[in-house]
């Protein structure tokens, strides 16, 4: 498959990788606010993947991580309107919890996760994202920790997939 015609550069390699940096510091300071050790990190996949990968590498700590499956879209461009949570969020949740993920759209998944957690015994979550459409979800849930605000526009790459491909670019992409 060849990327759309219609697809555009939304933020460069070289910007991405700078704006992590920062908010991987402002990730790590919550981290070590207790010392680290009742501190779960949580990802979800696939899309967070790269995302995770490279805050976990830039905060550099001895923190319990793991990857939650989880779903809106089932393989379209638009929210379904319906989480799925695939092997659920079970087992120990710690006291505080980094829920990593890679956009923040509408809300729903966060939302939906964070109940999860809560109801998993997490007192103390904070949130961090690649991306926030707020013109979308309003602001709800707050994003703690965020890279770039972004319009309303389908975006591919930095392990967000268009149609199941293109997770691996390492420039952002949109849809016009």
């Amino acid at each position: 498959m060849q990327i759309p015609q219609n697809a555009k550069i939304l933020f460069d390699k070289k910007t991405i990788q700078r704006r992590i940096g920062e908010v991987a510091i402002q990730a790590r300071e919550f981290c070590l606010a207790s010392g680290g050790e009742d501190v779960e990190i949580i990802w979800l996949a696939e899309g967070a993947r790269f995302f995770a990968e490279a805050i976990l590498s830039r905060i550099n700590l001895n923190v319990k991580a793991r990857s939650v499956k989880v779903s809106s879209y089932h393989n379209g461009t638009k929210s379904s309107g319906e989480v799925k949570i695939f092997g659920g969020i079970e087992g120990a949740v710690a006291p505080r919890v980094l829920l990593i993920d890679d956009i923040l759209d509408t809300g729903l998944t966060a939302k939906t996760v964070i109940e999860k957690l809560r109801e998993g015994g997490a007192r103390e979550i904070k949130t961090c994202f690649l991306l926030n459409k707020i013109s979308k979800n309003g602001g709800e849930p707050k994003a703690d920790f965020e890279c770039f605000e972004i319009p309303d526009k389908y975006v591919f790459g930095c392990g967000m997939d268009y149609k199941g491909f293109f997770r691996e670019l390492e420039d952002l992409m949109f849809i016009e």
